[in-house]
């Protein structure tokens, strides 16, 4: 049985007896320590470390074999300093070694946003094209990413289109009667051209503005009429009122251009046209193609 010398040193001092018998040359320690860990006797005789004896583990090892004897060969050594599993929280940070953190030792997800400091990730520690669309903060609709006047990053309204972008052109298909002295609206009701599909042709006959096309227009009509021989006119108006008006007097099957209007449209806004006729009877506005009746407009701006 070894005496063991119970203490709290993590390297308790243990003792040893074996006896010899001239033929064995290893004998098992109680616990495990190291050749300059011991100190050994043999009949009282001190032994050299290396040169008479090794430990490894629990296992000394003689050069030779000690002499017969009962308990003639006396051992008495530390045992192998065991450290154990440190407290919750006992570990600070200056008992860490510089850099002996390895990503490998982190657990996936464990760095949370909280033991990051603010403002402690910089752009060098990022890597290129490491931020996708899903990582960035959502923003307002039918904006862009832009710069404000401080050269930092902020929303910025689209640009509008560019001229000759946006445009319409739309007319008369067949024909349609026009009452002596009443003023008509024009029923285009097909659409050669429409960027945005604001072009009513099914109830209204006209062009409505949305936020998306609103801006600066130039718009312009025209009517093809038949046998008139008097007065006819054709009108613009926007959102219900005249704003453009051209009289003349018509022979047989002939045009008449209502003219150029430029203006801005805001959203909401719409234009159509009207047209008259004072010939004494009903008369035929003429169209079935693009060189007939028609209305077309483009933004400029």
């Amino acid at each position: 049985m070894s005496n063991f010398l119970v203490g709290t040193n993590l390297a308790d001092v243990q003792l040893d007896k074996f006896s010899g018998n001239a033929s064995a040359v290893a004998f098992t320690l109680s616990v495990p320590s190291s050749t300059f860990s011991a100190l050994v006797r043999i009949s009282g005789v001190v032994q050299t470390p290396t040169d008479d004896f090794n430990i490894v583990n629990n296992t000394i090892t003689f050069t030779s074999s000690p002499p017969s004897g009962s308990n003639n060969i006396v051992v008495t050594y530390t045992k192998a300093a065991q450290l154990g599993v440190p407290n919750d929280a006992s570990v600070s940070a200056d008992k860490l070694a510089s850099n002996a953190v390895t990503t490998a030792k982190i657990l996936d997800a464990n760095i949370t946003t909280s033991k990051i400091l603010d403002a402690n990730i910089t752009t060098s520690k990022l890597q290129d094209n490491a931020v996708s669309l899903a990582k960035l903060a959502g923003g307002t609709a039918n904006k862009l990413m832009g710069f404000d006047g401080s050269g930092d990053p902020a929303e910025v309204d689209a640009p509008v289109a560019l001229a000759g972008t946006q445009y319409f052109f739309s007319y008369l298909s067949g024909t349609q009667v026009i009452t002596h002295g009443t003023v008509t609206k024009a029923q285009f009701n097909t659409t050669l051209h429409d960027t945005e599909s604001d072009f009513d042709t099914t109830t209204n006959y006209r062009y409505d503005f949305d936020a998306d096309s609103a801006g600066l227009w130039i718009i312009d009509a025209r009517m093809y009429m038949q046998n008139v021989g008097a007065l006819a006119g054709i009108f613009l108006h926007k959102n219900g009122v005249n704003v453009l008006t051209n009289y003349m007097n018509l022979g047989a099957n002939a045009n008449a251009h209502g003219g150029t209007y430029l203006d801005t449209f805001a959203d909401g806004d719409y234009v159509h046209a009207e047209v008259y006729q004072e010939s004494g009877s009903n008369k035929n506005l003429l169209g079935g193609n693009k060189s007939s009746t028609a209305m077309w407009g483009v933004r400029i701006a």
